[in-house]
Parts: C-alpha cells; structure tokens; sequence
C-alpha cells in the first residue's frame, strides 16, 4: 500500500468513527451547547464555532478582539481601570479559556508587548504580569507558506502543557496566514484547517479581517471573505458611521448570528479616559449620508491633493491629513480628511492630474498607512475622474 492509500484508508476510518458519532448522538436528546462569551447579557460565541470581525482599516477591529481576550481572561469575570470591559462583554466562568492571541502585523519589540500588557492588566492581572491563560504568538516573521502548519505544531506542543482548558484562538489578522486570500484554494485551505483544529484541540477561533477598501463596500476580503460569510456562526462588523470635533463613532453591527436572531447594533467610541471602546449614545437618524457636505469635502480635497503631490510623492496618513487641513484653512476636521483619503484611495479610477497624471494609492507598512501619487505611463480614458 503506497502512501496515497494509506492516507485515504486512514481517513476512511475517521469518516466511520464521525458516522457512527453523529447516529449516536441523534438518537438522544441534544442539548444545545452554553455560550462561550455574552454581550449584554445574550450569547455571543459558542464553542467550537468560527467567528469573525470585520471592518475597513482604523476600524478599531483589533481593539474589540482585545476586549474579548480581556473577558476570557479577565480574573473572576472582573476587570480592572483603566480600559476594562466597557462593552459589557464577559466569558462564562464554568467554560475557562486560554486566549491564543496570534498577530501577524505588529513588530515584537514593542507594538505587541504593548498590546499584551494593556490586555493583560484590563483582565485584572498585576503590571508586568501575563496570565498564565494567555499565549501571544507572533508571526510577523514567519513565512506565510508556512504559517498554518508552523502554527498547528505550535498548538500540538502547548495542548502538552495545557491539556484541559478550551481555546479561544484569534487570528489577527487571518488574511495573513495564508499565500492569497483571493484563491480560493488558499481560502479553501484555511477554513479546512479551522474545521479540523476546532475539533481535534478542542477550539473556538476569532478571525480579523479587512473590509474591501473605499466607501462603497462592506465586503470582507477575497475569497476568505467569502467563505468566510458562509462559515462563520457569528459575524461582527465595526463600521464608522459619524466624525464628530472630539470623537468617531463607529456601529457594532451583527452581520450573522446562526444561533440567535441577530441583535440591534451597538454604537461605539474610542475614550482616551478609559483607552478603549466604550458604548455611546448615538441617534440613528443623525447617520451619515452622502449629501453636500460630503460632495464639498471631495471637490476641495482633490484640489488640496494635487497641491500638496506637487511637493513629494508619499505622504504617511496623519501627515496627508494634517497638510491638507492647512491647505483648506481648517474648513474640515482632520477625521473627516481621513475618511475621505481612504475612501479615494479605494477607487481605482481616481487620477490626480500633476506630472502627466497619476493614481492616489494607499499602502500598508506595518501598522502605518501611507498614501502615495504614482504616475501613470498611458493616458487614461475620457471616463476616468480627474482632479485638478
């Protein structure tokens, strides 16, 4: 028997063992299983599931992951100022978990350590303290090939030290742990890798993931994102709806809640007090729509872009943003410059018309978001939006 056949009659046998499980259960009464983690009260996870946020970039998705990590470690289901557990989101105490908190974007030397103690001392544990249901594991500098089976021999090594407790693994962000996440056997391979994870070490994931860039789509990524809309027993999206002088707030929607009809959503605000999310009162009427504020914003802002390419071609975001508030004599806020540059750069038809004209893009490095002018080599067509 060659190696082919010997995999396939081993699998065989699983797939008996899953038959023989399943007629076994369906013959007695079946309890639902309780819920892993609550929001005001209500389930929000169940065990052995996959879950997901999702949110276009400065969404604050990481943020509402660490809120979640700090409830599952968080001492007695308490927490500690300031950060904390402003959004009402706590573990249930008789399901213990040991958060794995996997990022792939952060630097090791201090963009994650930070996160680790912020996380760490929200959960009510000492300073400089990490609690002993809690794994950091960074891949920043693993080769994206080899992530998941790196990743997967990682966890068969720490179930040895940490053999009866459930999982909560979050994987920020998920994109990151495979080749492309617009092929969809990429795509395939990681939801075939969560399926066999989630039962073999006894597992519940929490999956990031980007939102298409620009303003009109609210579409998770690639091919992940959409299995990943079919896979997910819940679904969370964090999306900005309104940029006030002092704050952003953002809506905690539920896109999905296979276990539950789907909750009314949640308007959010980051507090520099607390230094995390805390829940606001917010007036769905006073949403934003797209309208003549918005239209004035774009015109003048086209025009304060091709100003400032003229000068250098890259620009980090919060330096964009702030040279082109100066050029727009404080007529819009610097949030408001924001939105509208991330909403621009998604549009793959926006030219600035200097140098012979060129593409306004964005690129991420790291953590930071910069935004660059790139020439074009041909003339583009008549249709194409050109700002002066």
């Amino acid at each position: 028997m060659n190696n082919i056949d010997q995999t396939i009659a081993e699998e065989l046998k699983l797939l008996e063992r899953n038959v023989e499980q399943v007629k076994k259960a369906a013959r007695s009464n079946i309890a639902q299983p309780p819920a892993l983690m609550y929001i005001n009260g209500e389930p929000l996870f169940r065990p052995f599931t996959i879950n997901a946020i999702q949110g276009k970039e400065g969404s604050h998705k990481s943020r509402l992951a660490e809120i979640i990590s700090t409830a599952a470690l968080a001492v007695d289901n308490a927490v500690s100022s300031p950060g904390g557990n402003q959004l009402n989101i706590v573990a249930n105490p008789d399901i213990p978990c040991h958060v794995l908190y996997v990022d792939t974007e952060r630097n090791t030397q201090d963009e994650f350590p930070t996160t680790i103690q912020a996380l760490n001392a929200n959960a009510g544990h000492r300073k400089f303290t990490i609690s002993s249901r809690f794994t950091p594991v960074p891949l920043l500098n693993v080769s994206r090939q080899n992530r998941l089976a790196v990743l997967q021999m990682f966890v068969e090594n720490l179930r040895k030290k940490v053999p009866n407790l459930h999982m909560l693994v979050v994987l920020d962000v998920s994109t990151d742990c495979i080749d492309d996440f617009n092929s969809s056997a990429s795509a395939n391979r990681i939801h075939d890798w969560m399926n066999v994870m989630r039962t073999q070490f006894d597992m519940t994931f929490l999956l990031l993931i980007h939102e298409n860039p620009g303003g009109s789509s609210d579409k998770a990524r690639g091919h992940v994102g959409t299995e990943l809309t079919f896979k997910a027993s819940t679904q969370l999206q964090i999306r900005r709806v309104d940029v006030q002088e002092d704050k952003e707030v953002f809506q905690l929607v539920f896109k999905k809640m296979r276990f539950k009809r789907r909750y009314a959503p949640i308007y959010v605000a980051y507090s520099d007090e607390y230094e995390t999310l805390v829940q606001v009162e917010y007036d769905d009427a006073k949403e934003s729509k797209p309208g003549k504020e918005d239209s004035a914003v774009g015109n003048d802002l086209h025009t304060a872009l091709a100003e400032a390419f003229k000068v250098k071609r890259e620009y980090s975001r919060n330096e964009l943003a702030e040279a082109v508030a100066k050029k727009l004599g404080g007529k819009f806020n610097e949030n408001t410059i924001k939105r509208k540059l991330g909403e621009l750069a998604g549009e793959a038809q926006f030219i600035l018309n200097i140098n012979g004209g060129g593409r306004f893009a964005m690129e991420k490095r790291g953590r930071e978001t910069f935004y660059l002018f790139q020439p074009t080599v041909h003339q583009e067509s008549d249709s194409t939006t050109v700002a002066n």
